[in-house]
């Protein structure tokens, strides 16, 4: 369901509106105190999560045998 892409403009919609009308629907009915402690609480899981997939991508890639680095020695340069 959240997988569901835009039939024009190509992007996963429902993911946009569900969260974000949760999160107004939230912020309009509670104080500010804890709607700034919620969202501050969802940043961090999020860069959480994003921290850990990443780790796992990186993982699987040099599991792989995919070399990290490009010519030069650097990790991801554009010069090469």
């Amino acid at each position: 369901m959240f997988a569901k892409v835009h039939p024009t403009k190509h992007f996963p919609h429902v993911s946009l509106l569900v969260p974000g009308s949760a999160g107004t629907y939230l912020g309009v009915t509670l104080d500010l105190q804890t709607t700034i402690a919620g969202i501050l609480a969802v940043r961090l899981i999020v860069a959480i999560h994003r921290a850990g997939r990443g780790i796992d991508v990186a993982a699987a890639a040099v599991g792989a045998g995919t070399d990290l680095r490009s010519r030069c020695g650097c990790i991801l340069c554009r010069r090469c």
